[in-house]
């Protein structure tokens, strides 16, 4: 397969994804914050290590990509990209 085929396999696999989500949330009441009972949705994990494990994938990502030398264009262009994608 090619590369353009295996993106574009992706992304119909993300979309039928996305309707099967959408179509079982309209019938199942999904709990959210504080409003979740603790029953049937996994465990309940205190809200300072949820945000913390949360966060951390982008830290770590960050802090390995500054470790490197980057060259001066190429830091110009992932500072043009991270900026553009808040």
């Amino acid at each position: 397969m090619t590369e353009s085929a295996v993106h574009a396999a992706l992304v119909w696999a993300v979309f039928a994804l996305a309707a099967i989500t959408f179509t079982s949330l309209l019938r199942l009441n999904a709990p959210y914050g504080r409003h979740y009972a603790g029953t049937g949705w996994g465990p309940e994990i205190p809200n300072r290590a949820g945000w913390i494990v949360m966060e951390l994938p982008a830290t770590l990502v960050y802090a390995r990509k500054k470790s490197r030398k980057w060259s001066s264009l190429r830091y110009t262009c992932h500072l043009k990209i991270m900026l553009q994608s808040l």
